[in-house]
């Protein structure tokens, strides 16, 4: 487990939950899939012929009119000399480093690279050990890898030197998703650009190692991309962006001039949890509705002249500003970090509000939440050019179904428990139009923020957080713990899709519909939340959501499962979560009602085990789909059913690559064919 939990319960109150993510900065792991991309497939495996490059391609062709179906591993032993011509690799040819080996360029090279693919799919480049796979372009070839046209390529722990390029993929123009491409913990140094992505969606990028690099780290033109793990030391711009939807997380700059460079073009980067040594880097942000959230990198952010005023900024605390109207900067106090600074949203003043509760353990004798409501209201009316800051010290009832609705552009600090007292039913049944419940309202107009306290709803309103307004700005809940709620913890459902929600570090348990639950609504990203017990999903992203990331969430023991993808929601992003021990799937990406497609989605570097089943996918008819999908690098062990299902005929043309899958107890892998399902993963024999 990545999280290190404490649960203490008295009675019928839940005490916080402490989470104390163990950071770790590397994320891939190998892959064991017994098969490389069908369990019938036929797999030959032989040792590359190094006399010349002639005498190799000679070789590879042979092998692939010998047998055109079957899949070839060509295994690196020695060094390969390329001069006039580079190695080319077709369908289906994976190239294998043996220890030692290595592809390098002739003092009179006049190759445009090393190796070429081209209009091809399904092939794998890796080695099997640190001390494999060198392509050295010796000042006189140009670029390490071109993969042009293709689709499935996945190039894994090789390392590049003296080259101009390192790898460059692309395409002419963008391509579904179940054609991702990536590249993994592979070593670049001495190089102009390292890697190149252009126009290829999903594209995933962990763990790798750049150094040296005198221009460019990782340029990348392309939607739903995962860029994490990576290393960059000397790197004069570790990142350039133009591309739509991706996250950054967890990366580290050594010594960086530029961290990170969006262009015009560019939209919906979220950049999370990076850091930096050596002098301060560059942020440069242009492009429309960037995040910027919990980075502990030390710097300057700067925007173009022309760049809209979109860009989100929240918990930066050593990345400057120079009050640049293109970023909207948040800095509201929070129960981790209750500052005292005068400006929270600029352009206001600030105005401290304190309402004591009671510390006593007797909920009758809770003050009642109205009247609290009436001092947040009072202190809006006198105070309206200040952003309210609503200290509530001690615990107190909601007595009426409303519960707190926060003024606009407010703030509470929750020190205590809000419980709720009403005359309402226990979980009251659905109505349809029926008005909503919570304990706290989010502002109906403005920015808001919660952080602190319990939130115990006792199986009578319907959301502990309800933050559903069209006109709401952007909006932060941490380090809250919510549980009872008759429906959800977290409520978003036709929320402003122009402004972005982060729920972070926050605990849900027992909340009988869904933990989190965007619907209708985006962005909302979900980063570091402990989910359990939920009475359907941990995370829903549901109903058409979009552009949602969940990253480093724990989301376990759930009645249905850990994260649901459904109904035509697009778009998101899922990493490096922990979902295990659900009931049905850890994640299920699915289309029930809505007619369209539940696509383009990238589910990375997730944990899956001990649920039902691990990953699945599908759709309930053909104007219902779930179609084009992206699941990289997934470990699925230890499930009561299969570790994967691959779709059923309306869950089509879904791409699983690199998977860890073992232990479970119906098999691993369910191929089923009507799905047309695409696999690739290393073999393991």
């Amino acid at each position: 487990m990545r999280f290190v939990l404490s649960l203490l319960w008295l009675s019928t109150s839940l005490l916080a939950v402490e989470i104390n993510p163990v950071i770790s900065d590397k994320f891939y792991r190998e892959p064991n899939a017994t098969f490389a991309i069908h369990p019938k497939e036929v797999l030959k495996k032989v040792d590359l012929n190094t006399v010349s490059v002639e005498a190799a391609q000679s070789q590879i062709e042979n092998c692939r009119l010998e047998n055109p179906e079957a899949i070839w591993v060509f295994v690196l032993k020695g060094k390969l000399t390329v001069k006039a011509t580079p190695l080319v690799l077709g369908t289906k040819n994976f190239l294998e480093f043996a220890e030692e080996s290595s592809i390098v360029a002739d003092e009179k090279a006049t190759a445009a690279c090393l190796i070429q693919i081209q209009q091809s799919e399904n092939l794998n480049l890796y080695s099997k050990s640190k001390k494999a796979g060198v392509l050295k372009g010796n000042g006189k070839v140009n670029t390490g890898i071109i993969v042009n046209k293709s689709s499935r390529v996945n190039i894994d722990q090789v390392h590049f030197e003296n080259l101009s390029v390192g790898v460059k993929i692309e395409s002419e123009e963008p391509t579904l998703i179940h054609q991702a491409c990536s590249v993994t913990r592979c070593v670049f140094a001495k190089i102009e650009n390292a890697i190149i992505a252009n126009k290829i969606n999903g594209f995933v990028a962990l763990d790798n190692s750049l150094k040296d690099i005198t221009a460019t780290g990782i340029t990348v033109n392309s939607p739903n991309c995962t860029l994490a793990g990576n290393s960059f030391n000397n790197v004069v711009t570790a990142f350039h962006f133009s591309g739509e939807n991706a996250a950054f997380v967890r990366n580290e700059f050594i010594s960086c001039t530029t961290a990170f460079e969006s262009t015009a073009e560019s939209k919906l980067a979220f950049i999370s949890q990076n850091k930096n040594t050596g002098n301060g880097t560059q942020v440069k942000l242009d492009g429309e509705k960037h995040t910027l959230f919990d980075n502990s990198i030390a710097g300057k952010i700067s925007t173009s002249a022309a760049s809209p005023a979109n860009h989100f900024i929240y918990k930066n605390p050593n990345l400057k500003t120079s009050n640049e109207p293109s970023l909207i900067v948040f800095n509201p106090p929070t129960s981790k970090n209750p500052h005292k600074d005068t400006t929270i949203v600029p352009g206001m003043g600030r105005f401290d509000l304190e309402i004591k509760g009671d510390k006593g353990a007797d909920t009758k004798k809770w003050p009642d939440l109205s009247a609290a409501q009436k001092q947040a209201d009072e202190a809006r009316t006198q105070h309206p050019q200040d952003f309210i800051v609503i200290h509530l010290k001690g615990n107190f009832a909601a007595r009426t179904p409303e519960g707190l609705s926060m003024p606009a552009n407010s703030c509470v600090i929750l020190d205590g428990t809000i419980f709720a007292d009403t005359d309402s039913p226990v979980s009251p049944p659905w109505v349809k139009g029926e008005k909503p419940t919570q304990l706290i309202e989010f502002p109906k107009e403005g920015y808001g923020a919660v952080s602190g306290g319990k939130l115990d709803a006792n199986k009578k309103t319907f959301y502990g957080i309800r933050t559903s307004s069209g006109k709401s700005d952007h909006g932060v809940i941490e380090d809250v713990t919510i549980y009872n709620a008759a429906r959800d913890g977290v409520y978003t459902k036709y929320r402003n899709g122009q402004a972005r929600l982060i729920v972070s570090k926050s605990n849900f348990s027992n909340n009988f519909g869904r933990g989190i639950w965007p619907h209708v609504s985006g962005p909302v990203f979900a980063i570091e939340n402990y989910v359990e017990t939920s009475g359907k999903d941990g995370i829903d992203l549901d109903a058409g959501a979009r552009y949602n990331i969940c990253i480093f969430n724990t989301s376990v023991k759930n009645k249905r499962h850990g994260i649901f993808i459904e109904e035509a929601s697009h778009h998101n992003i899922l990493f490096g979560n922990e979902l295990n021990e659900n009931l049905n799937s850890a994640v299920h990406v699915w289309n029930e009602e809505v007619k369209g497609n539940t696509t383009d989605n990238a589910i990375v570097a997730n944990v899956c085990n001990g649920n039902r089943r691990g990953l699945s996918c599908g759709g309930r008819d053909a104007t219902k789909l779930s179609s084009s999908n992206f699941y990289f690098n997934n470990e699925c062990s230890r499930n009561t059913d299969y570790g994967i299902i691959t779709g059923n005929k309306n869950g089509l043309n879904n791409y699983f690559s690199q998977c860890i899958v073992k232990d479970n107890k119906a098999g691993d892998i369910q191929v089923n064919e009507p799905a047309k399902p695409y696999l690739l993963n290393t073999p393991t024999k």
